[in-house]
């Protein structure tokens, strides 16, 4: 009986650890494809582009590109933390660029966990909440 559990939960874990990094959804070799074609793209210009110039630049490798392949293999770049995106506070559009070894590995390194950081927020009001009802019941006995 605990080995069927044992078998279902690496079973489960296995298809989650395919999936990583993806909204849910199987990568699929054209995914794949447009994502390494907007990396190549971004690493040769070496400039920051707007996303219709990359989709522009991608359509014309890929046949058939859909707006929601492009954007999802854009956003889970994003994601993955190769590209980013800035503001141009000139004209409030978005543009991209692709991030070096070197500065991933710096963000990544300066970086907390998303588990670290908020259990330090909740250590933080825990801290303030405890202070204040100090305060409270230190000024009740001056009153």
């Amino acid at each position: 009986m605990t080995s069927n559990v044992k078998d279902r939960e690496l079973r489960i874990r296995e298809s989650l650890e395919k999936k990583k990094g993806t909204r849910g959804r199987k990568k699929s070799k054209k995914t794949i494809r447009v994502q390494e074609l907007i990396m190549d793209l971004l690493f040769v210009s070496r400039r920051l582009m707007r996303s219709s110039e990359i989709r522009i630049a991608v359509a014309k490798r890929v046949k058939g590109l859909s707006n929601y392949l492009f954007f999802s293999a854009l956003t889970d770049l994003q994601k993955q933390g190769s590209i980013l995106k800035k503001k141009n506070l000139l004209n409030m559009k978005y543009t991209f660029y692709v991030l070096s070894e070197e500065e991933r590995g710096l963000r990544l390194k300066d970086s907390l966990p998303r588990e670290q950081i908020s259990s330090i927020e909740l250590k933080y009001m825990m801290r303030t909440f405890q202070l204040e009802k100090d305060l409270v019941f230190q000024l009740r006995f001056l009153f």
